[in-house]
């Protein structure tokens, strides 16, 4: 199965999509990847501009290298 919209799976619950670069992904933040979203539990700057490594629920270390949609949870504490 792949990540196109019509097989997109449901996403986590009280999250909202978001587009960024790999620089603004944040830890619980979540990631579609062979057709699940993976929760961000850590991660490491790969040095530069060029990318992140994103340490995933249930998947290990992933490298992100360029923009693309996440989901991230929302916080209604936020003023």
């Amino acid at each position: 199965m792949d990540d196109t919209p019509e097989n997109k799976p449901t996403p986590p619950g009280s999250t909202m999509p978001t587009h960024c670069p790999p620089g603004d992904v944040g830890i619980g933040d979540y990631v579609l990847l062979e057709n699940r979203y993976r929760r961000v539990n850590d991660m490491r700057s790969k040095g530069g501009a060029n990318g992140r490594v994103l340490l995933l629920e249930g998947y290990g270390p992933w490298l992100m290298t360029a923009p693309r949609e996440i989901r991230r949870p929302i916080n209604l504490n936020q003023r």
